[in-house]
């Protein structure tokens, strides 16, 4: 259940938070779990939220080579 969270795809993921918020402290355990968990790639969530950005050199990444703007929009554009 709790691994839909981690797929690009948006869908998959929208499903999964619908099946927690649904399964309401039932859930708990688990997300605590997925703050912690290695995906291979990058490090676990929970370490991830507390990394600073910097804006001006995101913005270049975001449209390029990281394709996030394939899915996710930022100021009108993506």
């Amino acid at each position: 259940m709790i691994q839909a969270i981690k797929s690009p795809a948006v869908n998959a993921r929208s499903l999964e938070f619908i099946g927690l918020k649904d399964a309401g402290a039932k859930a708990i355990s688990a997300l605590k779990k997925l703050l912690t968990d290695n995906n291979g790639t990058l490090p676990p969530i929970g370490k991830l939220l507390k990394l600073k950005g910097d804006a001006a050199k995101g913005k270049p990444l975001f449209h390029g080579r990281a394709i996030c703007s394939s899915c996710h929009v930022i100021e009108c554009k993506g």
